[in-house]
């Protein structure tokens, strides 16, 4: 391979022999290295193959990217990935490194939102994916122990996801994982269309309404009904027709869903979407 650019002393911009770029990240590999030198990967190095815009703006982000990231975040990374390996035979593409270290900072030194985008999907993250999951309940400890900080049960199933989405053997659950990530935000997108309104991440009737929804999803993958209870049409359209704007909404959800995932809503079903609708909006 030859260099293209010297990011710094631990990152290095090449080509490969297909005219491919790629980042390099090994310790010291940039030491008096120069553009157009021939490189050799070494046994420790990691590839990235994550070049796909060559803007300048684009570079300069990855430099930056990779200079704020500390080192004990990619050797706690590093960590986790030969545990998973190791324990469970988890195999992973190269840039799992680069996201891990990124997450891991992030979640020790800049903070994140009261409630994490995967809540709503715990239940499913154990379920489906006990061995990631596994992994990454022990990966707490590992970054308690290199950094003294004992991260959220939020951070732990972002961790899962990462490794869910960089295993190298990619299952049918793993588009289940997807196809429910995608619901949810769309079915928050419907909302806020509707109400024309931005609807706050911590809005805790969002949270519960994608709670529901992920449990009817899985339910569907397992073959087996939510629930066979009902009510009287009556009802429903009573509490709609004091709730117009609720009523529309929940037309867009159930037709959406209806089309997405081949589901026919019971009117109990539609009359839990639609208290939900209500809580999320007054």
């Amino acid at each position: 391979m030859i260099i293209s650019q010297i990011f710094n002393n631990n990152v290095l911009l090449v080509e490969d022999e297909k005219n491919q770029e790629k980042i390099i990240w090994g310790r010291g590999i940039g030491f008096k290295a120069h553009s157009g030198q021939n490189y050799s990967l070494q046994a420790h190095d990691k590839v990235f193959e994550l070049i796909e815009d060559r803007s300048d703006k684009f570079l300069d982000s990855v430099k930056l990217t990779f200079e704020s990231i500390p080192k004990e975040c990619f050797k706690i990374a590093k960590q986790i990935v030969f545990l998973a390996k190791k324990e469970e035979n988890l195999l992973f593409d190269e840039k799992v490194f680069l996201v891990l270290a990124y997450y891991i900072d992030f979640a020790l030194t800049k903070g994140k939102s009261a409630l994490n985008p995967f809540d709503p999907l715990l239940f499913e993250l154990k379920t489906l994916f006990s061995q990631e999951y596994k992994i990454s309940k022990k990966a707490q400890y590992i970054i308690k122990k290199n950094t003294g900080v004992l991260i959220s049960e939020d951070d732990v199933a972002t961790i899962s996801v990462i490794l869910i989405k960089n295993e190298i053997k990619k299952s049918l659950a793993v588009q289940k994982l997807n196809n429910m990530l995608e619901i949810s935000n769309s079915v928050t997108k419907i909302i806020e269309n509707v109400f024309r309104q931005k609807i706050p991440k911590n809005n805790v009737s969002l949270m519960m309404l994608k709670k529901y929804l992920c449990y009817l999803i899985f339910h569907l993958h397992t073959n087996s009904k939510y629930t066979n209870l009902t009510i009287n049409t009556g009802l429903l359209y009573k509490v709609i027709r004091k709730n117009p704007q609720a009523g529309i909404c929940l037309k867009r959800i159930t037709t959406y869903l209806e089309k997405k995932i081949n589901y026919h809503f019971n009117n109990l079903e539609c009359f839990f979407i639609l208290i939900h609708i209500i809580d999320i909006t007054e």
